[in-house]
């Protein structure tokens, strides 16, 4: 298997927009395009961890997380559920007020602590590498892991660059407030959904 199937790989998982690329994207319009891109980065920095893990113990790792899978997918979904209730709480704070700028420390780190507790990503990665008809080497695998990291990346950068197109296009505080209280929706749904599948 290539780098470049590995690549692809990673645009075809980033591709599919989850709860994740919803945050990325709320905060590419409510704070700006740099703090969009540390959270592209903190998604991306766990997008590698999980692919480094993949790649390198699937085959131990993929079965124990099946046998765990409903627990941690309901966490997961509450932990979304509870960050969607948030931005929607605090859309309401607001009254038309520009979002609060943190560190870009606190970007990166949350959108990482977002994305570890989901097991569906790993999931996949994990799926994906055991189709590889040879155990790869340590280099290979690692190289492997890289390549779908970068896949996943490539794409987050291009949401944040399209939702820091976007909110110029809707320049107007009362959109930006509209689509960000749609991404939160989004969110939410998609917490209430990883619920329902881990009941």
């Amino acid at each position: 298997m290539s780098q470049w199937q590995a690549f692809l790989f990673g645009i075809t998982l980033a591709i599919a927009v989850g709860p994740i690329a919803l945050l990325i994207i709320n905060t590419s319009l409510q704070v700006g395009v740099r703090a969009g891109l540390s959270c592209a980065l903190g998604a991306t920095a766990a997008d590698l961890l999980f692919a480094l893990l993949a790649f390198h113990a699937a085959d131990r790792l993929v079965p124990l997380l099946q046998a765990y899978a409903q627990p941690l997918q309901g966490i997961a979904a509450l932990v979304l559920m509870l960050l969607a209730l948030r931005m929607l709480y605090q859309l309401r704070r607001r009254d038309g007020a520009a979002a609060p700028v943190r560190s870009h420390r606190h970007y990166v780190f949350t959108t990482f602590a977002l994305t570890v507790v989901n097991p569906l990503t790993v999931l996949a990665f994990g799926s994906f590498a055991l189709q590889l008809v040879t155990t790869p080497t340590a280099a290979s695998a690692t190289i492997l892991a890289g390549a779908a990291a970068a896949g996943t990346g490539s794409i987050a950068v291009l949401m944040v660059l399209a939702a820091g197109a976007l909110g110029r296009l809707f320049g107007k505080r009362g959109w930006l407030v509209t689509l960000n209280a749609l991404s939160a929706l989004g969110i939410l749904a998609f917490g209430v959904r990883g619920l329902w599948l881990a009941a």
